[in-house]
């Protein structure tokens, strides 16, 4: 009985090792530092980190599976450089979520949901501007609360996909003040509008914000990879 239940507290213990990495990986990632093709070493990591191989080896498993890092089994585990062709395949695969979603599900927005936008107060981010983050915050739940609603386990799994994916292009546009504010109040145009019952009216805008967010595409792409080319996290 001992040793079961020692065998158990273990598995909790690793299992919870394994998240905590992989959260900090994860936000690494999504924040943008880390620079471009850099191999993750497991031992470096585990160093860093302060625990054992297992539970980062499992940490970039999960990350490799959703694409926020390369891994192939004969070379390993790889930063990614952003690309311009992946972010407008992303935009475009949510596009389509979101319409389906508000298109089958216009009442219920009507009757349970209204998603608040903070105000944006930021200039340029330094790193500790949690009004930027807030911002970006907002929007990702907005999207997530569009799919939430339609009950669709595989919807949620990818929209969350495509949420971590483009974390760092939202980061780019909350900081900007002048287009981040223009952009939160374009949102909460869309959330007053679903909430209203007027579910097209509300795609309509969400659809053109894509687009607007389309062409911005390569002048952020550009950025983020020059500011990652000299993150400080070796």
């Amino acid at each position: 009985m001992f040793m079961e239940t020692y065998e158990a507290r273990q598995n909790l213990s690793d299992a919870g090792k394994i998240g905590a990495v992989y959260d900090r990986l994860k936000t690494m990632v999504r924040e943008n530092q880390l620079k471009p093709r850099r191999r993750l070493m497991a031992d470096d990591l585990a160093d860093h980190f302060r625990v054992s191989r297992t539970p980062v080896r499992e940490a970039l498993q999960r990350l490799g599976s959703e694409l926020l890092i390369t891994s192939t089994p004969s070379r390993g585990h790889f930063t990614k450089p952003f690309d311009i062709g992946e972010q407008v395949k992303l935009y475009e695969f949510a596009s389509v979520l979101f319409a389906h979603s508000i298109r089958k599900n216009g009442p219920e927005f009507s009757r349970r949901a209204r998603f608040e936008f903070a105000d944006i107060d930021i200039g340029r981010d330094d790193g500790k501007n949690m009004s930027v983050r807030r911002s970006a915050s907002n929007i990702e739940n907005f999207y997530m609360n569009i799919v939430g609603l339609s009950g669709n386990e595989e919807m949620s799994r990818n929209i969350q996909n495509f949420v971590d994916r483009t974390h760092t292009m939202r980061l780019l546009d909350m900081r900007d003040a002048s287009a981040g504010s223009a952009i939160l109040s374009e949102f909460r145009t869309i959330s007053e509008k679903l909430a209203g019952g007027d579910a097209e009216g509300g795609l309509l805008i969400l659809n053109d914000l894509v687009g607007k967010k389309v062409l911005r595409l390569p002048a952020l792409v550009s950025i983020a990879n020059d500011e990652a080319a000299r993150a400080a996290f070796p």
